[in-house]
Parts: C-alpha cells; structure tokens; sequence
C-alpha cells in the first residue's frame, strides 16, 4: 500500500506544471466585436463623387464599400434638420422605433402605437427614454434630401427602391447583420462606427437559418461579448472599418456583413437600390455633369406620405417578375399549383398557408378564376401590379398601425382585461389606460379604442356587466392570422440561442427586400 501511494505521488508531482493551467481563451473572446484579430485598415474614401460608370466598375459591381466624404452637405436637411425645424414642419408624421440595442428587449411605446411615433413626440423623449427611429423616410421630408450624382441615370435611377430614416441621441448598437439591397446611407449629424465584413467570409459567420436564397441576414452573435469558443470559425474572420462624421456617406453593398455604433445626437438617411447584375446606361449618363438631385424630384418604387401604412423592407417588384417567370414551365405558363410549390420551396410556407397565398395572388392575377399565367402575361406586368403582388407575398405587420394588434394575444388580453375590471368593480377610461400601458404593454391610442368599444353605455366607465355584454368582438383585430415576420422570427431565434448560452456566457442583448 505504502509503495502504491509512493508511485502515485511520483508521477503527480512530475507531471508538468501546464496540465493543471487552464487552457488560454482565443483573441476576443468574450469581448467587442472586433476584438477578435486587429482590422484590415479603412474602406476607400473619396472626396468626390465618382460617374456612375466608375461607380459601377469599381465599387458596385464588385460588391466594395466606399465612403464619400462630404456628399451629405449638398442635402438641404443636412443644414436644416435641427429638432426645432423637425417639429415645426414635421411634428405630425409618424415613424417606426426601435430600442437603442437593435432586436435586444421590448419595442418601445409611442404617441401612434406599439413601435410607432410622431416626429413631435419622439422628439420631446428620445434624449432620456430608450427609443431610436429605424423607419421610412416621410415624403414630405424627400425634398431635403438629396440623391448622389452616381446614381443619376441609367440602371442606377430606374431602381431607386426605398429611403429609411434613423434618428437617435446617440449610444446605439446594431447587431451584425446583412441586408438584401444596395444602400447609399448618408450621415446628417453625429458619428457612426461601422464594422464591415466583407461576403467572400460570411460561410465563417455563423448565420440564423433563412429562407432558401435569401440575401439579407443576421449573425448568432452578441456583439458585445463575442463568443469565439462556440463560433470558432469567426476568429479567422478578416474585417475593416468605415469611420463617418456629420455629412459623410457610405456605399454598403448588398449582403455585406455590417455592424453600427452611433455617437452624439444622430440623423442618418439610406437609399436603397436594387442588386443588379449589370448597368445600362441612358441618354442620361450622357451628360456632360450629373448632379445631386432631391429625392422629390425622383421616382422611388417604395415611398411613405408619413401616414398610415409603411412599406419598408418590401420586396422589390423586378424580383418579384424574376421569381415569377422562373416558375413557368416548358409550355410557357406557370399554374397556381406550381407557384404554391415554389412557395413552399422558398419561402418555407407550409402547404395550407402556400395555397392559401398562391390564391390569394392568382384571384388578384386573374379575377375570373383562371389558375394559369403565361410569360407573355408575366412580362408584361407594369410596376403597380408586380407591388401589389409582393404585398400579398411579404407584407410586414411591423409596417401597419395595427402592429400592436398583431403582437398581442386576444386570449391574454381578454382574460387580463377582466382581472382589471374585476379588481375594482369599475374602470373609467384613464386608470383603464394606465393598466393597459404598464401591465400589457400596449399603446394608448390601441387601448383608447379597446375601451370605448366595450364601454356599451359611453359613460366612461367599464364594468363587469359591459364586459360580459361586449363580448369577444372588441378582442376580434388581435384574433386576425399572425403572418410570418422574419424581424421578429429572427429576434426571438436569437433570444432562444442566447439562453441556451451558459451562464457566464451569457449576456442581455434589423430590413430588407429580400429574394422571392
């Protein structure tokens, strides 16, 4: 027994000293992003704005980010965009919010709804409350903004898509992610940091499952503590960095892999155009000087009057043609039948709700029933009815005034409703709205006009009795069918994720007109 214990103690203690070391982690494990390995350097930067032809050859068609500096200050808002003139001449229209940490917790509350504000009410909050505007740009703002001579003919002008709006006090942080179409994002105030990465590494990112073909995206990664132990492959992953200040502007190439921080009060303007495989020119590109050119002067296939519905992140309508015609068979026509398949094979539709949509499409097609397209048919579609049938393809709910509907539950809220009245006996309209606020989580204009409807007697007061004789009609909009959101598939996807992450790994932590 004694020689054993002698043994033992004579192999422990020549055993060298590094197997009982814990193993160093890899670079930036657990840090920032970026961390991981030093940059590449910066993206090319110009002082001017280059032809469209050179544009196209040496930035655009090779997918290369490039910053203009100074293109924004041709914009009138560039100068005139204080908070002051934004609620004078733009107080009313509504906008979209975010959280300052994209997709990280609860969407924020507004004057217009759930995720929804007026200029003039977020304007009075956003340097205290943590709110940040990700939303289309107003119309009525399109003459202040100006669109770069690059994109002034040819190709370029034909597919202006869409314009987006962000306006913060500063402190926001994306996640990394990628977005389906071009965009030329113009910086009016502030800083923005942008980490880029370029497409030819994106097999090394490790991605949330999408739809077959899709080229909009967003990584598995908290961007504050990047795990590089679980995503091994993301420390061999190169990067480079876009530094703009107040009147820069960035070419971010669609599906390019991009995280943003801002700084200071901030006010960004992107312009979206489509993925083209080539550039035609026109007589336009023939000019001897192309110049900056307001957006009100401009047709863009996606716009917003600042009201009502959004329709941003839409898909674009040439695509939407493309998708169709790849469908048609050998006899030249494509049937409800194939175009259902098509949807089950690419968008990941079950079967009911892809012949549910593919007849939905095929009545708006064919209004007296006809259940085959031809390619003549196909391509001879004008732009308006190619919109209206990629808004019964992917319309976003997050897009409506009735997003707050869509997100809550007509069960919880009915049943949450009666323990309200219940606790009191009687609710009249302001405590009605408080609860409705802090204890579901909705929006005051929503809850306003849930009460006047199960308020039968219009005196202000809710009973039990009202409640019971309003029945479940008033709760009917939050019955309607929630449609797949590929923002909030993704966002909760990602929370799933991060739980699964152990505990000290884990940390409290995005649109686009993606392929058909």
């Amino acid at each position: 027994m004694e020689t054993g214990c002698l043994v033992f103690l004579l192999v422990y203690v020549s055993l060298p000293l590094q197997s009982f070391q814990k193993e160093p982690d890899p670079p930036g494990h657990l840090k920032p992003l970026g961390f991981h390995r030093p940059p590449l350097g910066h993206v090319d930067v110009f002082d001017y704005v280059p032809s469209p032809r050179e544009f196209w050859e040496k930035y655009a068609s090779k997918g290369e980010p490039v910053v203009f500096r100074g293109a924004a200050n041709h914009s009138l808002g560039f100068s005139r965009w204080t908070n002051e003139y934004l609620v004078e001449n733009y107080g009313s229209v509504e906008l979209k919010l975010e959280g300052k940490r994209e997709k990280a917790g609860e969407l924020p509350v507004g004057d217009a709804g759930m995720a929804r504000d007026t200029m003039r009410h977020f304007l009075s909050r956003y340097d205290n409350d943590d709110v940040y505007v990700v939303s289309q740009l107003p119309e009525p703002m399109y003459h202040e903004v100006s669109a770069l001579p690059c994109l002034m003919c040819g190709s370029f002008k034909k597919r202006l898509l869409e314009v987006n709006y962000w306006m913060s006090s500063g402190g926001t942080r994306s996640i990394l992610h990628r977005d389906a179409d071009n965009a030329i994002n113009c910086l009016f105030a502030g800083k923005k940091n942008w980490i880029l990465i370029d497409r030819q590494y994106t097999h090394l990112v490790p991605l949330a499952a999408e739809p077959s073909g899709a080229f909009g995206a967003f990584a598995l990664l908290d961007v504050d503590k990047v795990n590089v132990k679980k995503f091994p492959d993301f420390a061999k992953v190169p990067w480079r960095y876009a530094n703009l200040t107040a009147g820069d502007c960035l070419f971010l190439p669609y599906s390019y892999l991009h995280q943003v921080a801002s700084y200071e009060r901030n006010i960004a303007v992107s312009l979206l155009f489509a993925r083209l495989t080539e550039f035609e020119e026109d007589e336009d590109c023939a000019a001897e000087r192309l110049d900056f050119t307001p957006l009100s002067d401009l047709h863009v296939t996606w716009s917003y009057p600042g009201y009502g519905e959004m329709s941003m992140g839409n898909l674009d309508p040439e695509h939407v043609r493309v998708a169709l015609l790849t469908g048609v068979r050998n006899d030249g026509e494509l049937t409800r039948k194939d175009f259902s398949a098509m949807l089950m094979e690419h968008k990941g539709f079950s079967q009911k709700e892809a012949d549910e949509t593919a007849g939905r499409v095929f009545k708006y097609l064919n209004p007296e029933g006809h259940t085959v397209v031809s390619t003549a048919d196909i391509n001879g579609y004008s732009e308006e009815r190619l919109k209206a049938i990629a808004a019964l393809l992917d319309a976003d709910d997050a897009n409506t005034e009735e997003y707050e509907e869509w997100l809550l539950d007509a069960n919880q809220i009915s049943s949450q409703v009666a323990l309200m009245v219940n606790e009191t006996e009687e609710l009249d309209e302001d405590d009605f709205i408080v609860k409705w606020v802090n204890d579901i989580g909705g929006s005051m204009p929503i809850g306003r006009r849930l009460f006047r409807e199960l308020d039968g007697n219009r005196d202000g007061v809710l009973t039990d009795a009202e409640l019971i004789e309003a029945g479940e009609e008033p709760f009917e909009p939050f019955l309607k069918e929630k449609k797949k959101n590929m923002a909030n598939e993704q966002y909760w996807e990602l929370q799933r994720l991060q739980s699964l992450a152990s505990p000290e790994e884990h940390s409290e932590e995005q649109h686009s007109h993606d392929e058909f």
